[in-house]
């Protein structure tokens, strides 16, 4: 009697075990499942192709005890009186401020104002690393 129950337990798990495979409701066994597509297809908005430097760039860049600022737009707006910075971004190339290890890329615009230490990036905007306290603002 045990010997039968045994046998018929050992016929009837393996098509059980078969038959609990997950599927999606739907689809058939056999068919291929459509392959993922990549969750984030966006270009990394905050890699920057800089211009070569010339020669004279390339000194200033070299000196020592100098904090290096690079600025990247298609116009800047600078008045030396009130000391502000407008740097206004091209259609398809973003403006751009790198500042010793910290990098801001607006699709609009980045304004400065020294007189109270203050910026702003205007539209979509990317900042790497997450702002300091100092020297670049967000508002």
């Amino acid at each position: 009697m045990i010997r039968r129950i045994a046998l018929l337990l050992l016929l009837i798990l393996p098509a059980t075990v078969t038959s609990q495979i997950p599927r999606l409701p739907g689809a058939r066994p056999g068919t291929p499942q459509p392959q993922r597509q990549q969750r984030d297809t966006l270009n990394d908005s905050t890699r920057v192709k800089w211009p070569a430097p010339d020669t004279v760039m390339q000194r200033l860049l070299s000196k020592q005890g100098y904090s290096i600022t690079r600025y990247l737009g298609d116009t800047a707006y600078f008045d030396a009186n009130k000391r502000v910075l407008d740097l206004l971004a091209a259609t398809k190339r973003p403006a751009v401020v790198d500042r010793d290890s910290q990098t801001v890329v607006s699709d609009s615009g980045i304004y400065y104002t020294e007189s109270i230490r203050h910026g702003v990036a205007g539209g979509h905007y990317v900042l790497t690393p997450p702002p300091l306290p100092d020297p670049f603002l967000l508002c």
